[in-house]
């Protein structure tokens, strides 16, 4: 491998790292079997159905779910086919067993941990040239790249970090298109805050301020997902809920419902009421990025 160059980040005072890219020799797919005969851990592990198409799977190894939610959404967007584990043994029996083009790493994991993940991995005949970026808090950066690692990100992990070291790494699949999401919300504040966070992650946002509006839209546009809020005066979201049940070319849009306080057992029951409508429903009044990413996530899954 080549010698790394280091690219630094202005940090605080308490944080001692620094990002570092090192380039691959080589595009880095590890093991024989194809991806059809991975184990069934693989088989159920979270592959997304608008990357299906990609051959770069990546492989993000994280035991906190919330950060691998987010890091899955951003290889997603950047057109990975992704799986998920929460372990080095998961991680290195998948290594073995499904062509990999990329695995994230956070070091700090359960049972086998993220420095003896590498170690294994360096021993494994056929693994070494698998690019591996470390994801984590403070940790030891000469470690990492000592033990094989391609590149050192911080956390909390950045898009923008995360697509300079895939560009230096030589790891930019095709892209997938760019999906639409509608919000209907009569507040300019969580209409303004929740586009800032899928305009970071490479969404294309449309809004309407009313839920009669909101319906035009979803079927003149026919967005991959729409936000609502069920609490609107104006035609409210569970009304609207109701009528894109009710028409044909809207039917099957995944809904999530932003409720900006919790959801009674009878409006929860309104929501649920038709199974052909995939209805996710977020009660947290606060809106989270990592959260609202991992809620949109599944809903579009």
């Amino acid at each position: 491998m080549r010698p790394c160059t280091p690219v630094s980040r202005t940090t605080a005072p308490s944080e001692n790292c620094m990002n570092s890219f090192c380039p691959s020799d080589n595009g880095g797919t590890g093991g024989d079997a194809a991806f059809a005969d991975a184990p069934p851990s693989v088989a159920e592990a979270a592959v997304s159905s608008n990357t299906a198409d990609s051959h770069a799977t990546a492989l993000v190894v994280e035991e906190d779910p919330a950060s691998a939610a987010l890091l899955r959404l951003f290889l997603e967007t950047e057109g990975f086919r992704v799986l998920t584990v929460a372990s080095g043994e998961e991680a290195l029996d998948i290594a073995r067993r499904v062509p990999l083009s990329l695995i994230t790493l956070d070091v700090h994991l359960p049972g086998m941990d993220g420095w003896k993940f590498l170690l294994q991995l360096q021993d494994s005949l056929g693994l070494t040239s698998i690019p591996v970026i470390v994801i984590a808090g403070l940790t030891d950066m000469g470690m990492a790249l000592r033990r094989g690692a391609a590149a050192v990100l911080e956390k909390p992990l950045q898009q923008a970090e995360l697509q300079s070291s895939l560009i230096l790494l030589g790891l930019r699949p095709d892209r997938p298109r760019t999906r639409t999401i509608l919000i209907v919300d009569e507040d300019d504040e969580t209409v303004n805050q929740v586009t800032a966070y899928l305009h970071e992650s490479a969404f294309h946002v449309e809004s309407a301020a009313t839920g009669a509006a909101g319906i035009a839209d979803a079927v003149a546009l026919a967005p991959d997902l729409i936000l609502v809020n069920p609490m609107m005066e104006q035609l409210g979201g569970l009304k609207m809920l109701r009528a894109l049940q009710d028409h044909a070319s809207t039917q099957h849009i995944p809904v999530l419902v932003l409720a900006p306080v919790a959801l009674t057992n009878e409006e929860q029951d309104k929501i649920d009421s038709d199974p052909e409508q995939p209805v996710v429903a977020m009660n947290e009044p606060d809106v989270n990025v990592e959260t609202l990413l991992a809620k949109i996530q599944r809903a579009l899954e």
